[in-house]
């Protein structure tokens, strides 16, 4: 990719689309010659909304994502602000608290560490904001850790 901007915009797309097609393989099969095949071919036509329109399941989560500022602290590192805001309809059964519904218009801000490999940007680190005490914890590349617990 050769900006910043251009960088996020696709991997979003591709996320989107991703999720789109899991939700898809998850909760719809068809028989194939007696073996369960997921349902993606009517996305894989570019027949998304009109699948979508006539399933009768919940479609994956739709966000709005902003690019609020890009800041380049070298030439080979950049470091954007996005605004991701869930705007997924809310089902008609649910009443949502005010909290929740001002929440979710607000938002959070993510913060997208970017680096510059031989002359393609990549995303290099996710932080997103900690709602308890206003500090970011890292979402992306994910830690390993020592598991805490033993299950049988």
């Amino acid at each position: 990719m050769s900006t910043p901007q251009s960088t996020l915009t696709t991997y979003w797309a591709l996320k989107d689309w991703w999720e789109a097609l899991n939700c898809v393989n998850y909760y719809e099969t068809k028989l194939v010659d007696g073996k369960k095949v997921p349902r993606s071919a009517e996305l894989m036509a570019g027949r998304v909304k009109e699948y979508f329109e006539k399933s009768s399941f919940e479609p994956s989560p739709k966000y709005s994502r902003s690019i609020k500022s890009v800041t380049y602290n070298n030439a080979l590192k950049a470091t954007a602000i996005v605004r991701i805001t869930n705007v997924t309809p809310i089902p008609d059964n649910s009443e949502p608290t005010t909290d929740e519904v001002e929440r979710r218009e607000r938002g959070l801000d993510y913060r997208f560490v970017l680096e510059k490999v031989q002359d393609e940007w990549k995303i290099s680190e996710v932080w997103r904001p900690w709602f308890f005490n206003g500090t970011e914890s890292e979402v992306y590349p994910l830690k390993k850790s020592y598991p805490y617990m033993v299950l049988d």
